[in-house]
């Protein structure tokens, strides 16, 4: 259960963090939000990203390793 926490606790400070204009440092991650299923639509001045793709691949990527760690 602390885990849980932790990892929720640290995925809203990162959230908090992109979302108040940081990147990450780190750069195997640029492709996150640029994969071929992700959406961007822009019209008059506003943009919508739908990282479709991007959240299925974290989605498989997240069910493969809690598989891993199952009692």
């Amino acid at each position: 259960m602390r885990w849980i926490l932790i990892f929720a606790l640290f995925t809203v400070g990162l959230g908090i963090y992109l979302h108040e204009g940081g990147t990450i440092p780190w750069p195997y991650f640029t492709w996150v939000g640029h994969l071929p299923g992700d959406l961007i639509i822009t019209k008059n001045g506003v943009e919508i990203y739908l990282p479709i793709a991007s959240c299925l691949l974290a989605s498989v990527a997240l069910s493969f390793f809690t598989s891993l760690f199952r009692k």
